[in-house]
């Protein structure tokens, strides 16, 4: 069982969306539960059938959402709950751990902190750190961030690279290049200017 604060707009987000439904149904049964809204994404895993809540709550009902999943959990009996985002690292773990889960994953997809955590996250990590079962990165970068900084047991850190959908109706070459040329044409690049594009959220921590 996935734990996601939402579904919204996002690279992890996204990747949820596109991994659940790709995971063999013959060794898997994934789920998701956004501790949230559940967000544009999440009817698509429900067209994909995969079992999907949305709790409806927010940041400021934290006790009613641990009780919440820790019905869930303990109703659906998962082997392990996977977590992203602080608040759902925060009460999925705990949750788990309450509901009797055998392993508590984090599952953490930056390399750093914009400003320092408050004291009260560094103490909520702290007390959950033995009750977590691994740690999953989706680049070696993070490794001394997750190592170093916040101190998880480097045997217990594991990196799995994100999976990338090809779009099998891609254009053609011929296609590409006379989209290009056009693009270049509307904003007045040269056909010999390199050209370096990035497609992410306009975040302060992607740091454009």
């Amino acid at each position: 069982m996935f734990v996601v604060p939402n579904l919204l707009f996002g690279g992890a987000e996204r990747h949820v969306a596109t991994l659940l439904p790709a995971l063999d149904r013959e060794r898997f049964e994934p789920s998701v539960v956004c501790l949230n809204e559940g967000g544009h994404l999440f009817g698509e895993l429900v067209e994909h059938g995969v079992p999907a809540t949305d709790l409806q709550r927010s940041k400021r009902e934290v006790p009613a959402t641990l009780v919440d999943l820790v019905r869930l959990l303990r109703r659906t009996r998962p082997d392990m709950v996977i977590c992203r985002g602080f608040t759902a690292e925060a009460i999925g773990r705990l949750a788990g751990v309450l509901a009797g889960v055998p392993a508590r994953v984090v599952w953490m997809h930056n390399c750093g902190d914009i400003r320092p955590r408050s004291r009260a996250h560094r103490v909520i990590d702290r007390l959950l750190r033995p009750a977590t079962t691994a740690v999953y990165g989706v680049a070696h970068t993070q490794v001394p961030y997750l190592t170093e900084v916040l101190h998880y047991d480097p045997s217990r850190v594991h990196i799995v690279h994100n999976g990338v959908v090809l779009d099998t109706s891609s254009p053609s070459p011929a296609e590409d290049r006379a989209v290009g040329a056009a693009a270049r044409e509307e904003l007045g690049i040269g056909a010999d200017d390199p050209v370096v594009g990035i497609v992410a959220m306009l975040r302060e921590e992607k740091d454009h």
